[in-house]
């Protein structure tokens, strides 16, 4: 008698032992799928990340690149104004110089000089409206 109620003691732990044997295996299992889940995510994560960085490069570099191209183009015009500048400045003293060769020629120059002062006032006003423009 005995012996039969170890036997089936026995049996009955072997049955628990094989449950939790195969509850751990099961466990086992899920953990290893999660670990792999995880993993592929912590990978997905990394590709976003790095495509972030490479958008917020790109756009840093555009920023940068059309920043560059706005500064070289004032200073282009910059130049030009000055170079307007001179010249006009060049054509008035050539102007009073000839103002003292002859008085019919002084009311000529006279007009000239003014038209040429609001040319040149209203190419100022232009590029500084242009300029008003670009900056905003």
């Amino acid at each position: 008698k005995e012996n039969m109620v170890l036997d089936e003691n026995k049996s009955q732990y072997n049955q628990q032992i094989d449950e939790y044997q195969k509850n751990l295996e099961f466990s086992l299992n899920e953990t290893e799928n999660i670990k792999s889940e995880l993993i592929k995510l912590q990978e997905e994560k990394t590709t976003i990340e790095n495509q972030f960085n490479e958008t917020i490069n790109t756009l840093k570099q555009d920023y940068e690149k059309l920043q560059n191209e706005l500064n070289e183009r004032e200073h282009k015009e910059n130049m030009i104004l000055d170079e307007n500048k001179s010249q006009y400045n060049q054509q008035i003293d050539e102007y009073q110089k000839n103002l003292e060769f002859s008085l019919n020629e002084t009311e000529n120059i006279k007009s000239e000089l003014i038209k040429l002062q609001e040319e040149k006032t209203t190419i100022e006003n232009q590029f500084n409206e242009t300029i008003n423009t670009l900056k905003q």
